[in-house]
């Protein structure tokens, strides 16, 4: 009986420390130096920005409230999908190490396949934010 208990405990613990590969943690740092999350932060702050000029009526603590219910991770998820998809360890390693190297207004050299899907993501994520926006005004009676 005891055995039955362990064994999906054993099962469920290799399956998590899987998920967690090397190359999953090179992707993350990737995604880190690229600054991917706080470039989509930014692009929310100034999606709000324009919001509010089209709603003035709106007050201030209406889009903080929006801005904190922004959700990133399914965003993450799909770019770091994208990364382990079309990029081999080696190669996200060599990433890690050019970008870096560039200055601010250079963009790094992608695999089209990657600028296409990551641009498929981003333009998800960019829906769902307007969504939220308008149920969140709706809901508020704006």
């Amino acid at each position: 009986m005891k055995k039955i208990f362990f064994f999906p405990i054993v099962f469920f613990s290799h399956i998590v420390i899987a998920q967690n590969t090397p190359k999953q943690q090179d992707i993350q740092k990737l995604l880190s130096v690229m600054q991917v999350k706080n470039t989509m932060q930014k692009l929310v702050d100034d999606a709000i920005d324009i919001y509010k000029k089209q709603n003035p009526a709106v007050p201030q603590h209406i889009w903080n409230e929006i801005k904190n219910k922004v959700d990133y991770t399914s965003f993450m998820n799909k770019v770091a999908a994208i990364y382990d998809k079309c990029y081999s360890e080696q190669e996200i390693k060599q990433l890690i190490k050019y970008i870096p190297t560039l200055k601010p207004e250079q963009q790094p050299q992608l695999k089209p396949e990657v600028q296409e899907r990551s641009y498929i993501a981003s333009n998800e994520f960019g829906k769902g934010f307007a969504a939220l926006v308008k149920a969140q005004l709706k809901g508020k009676k704006y």
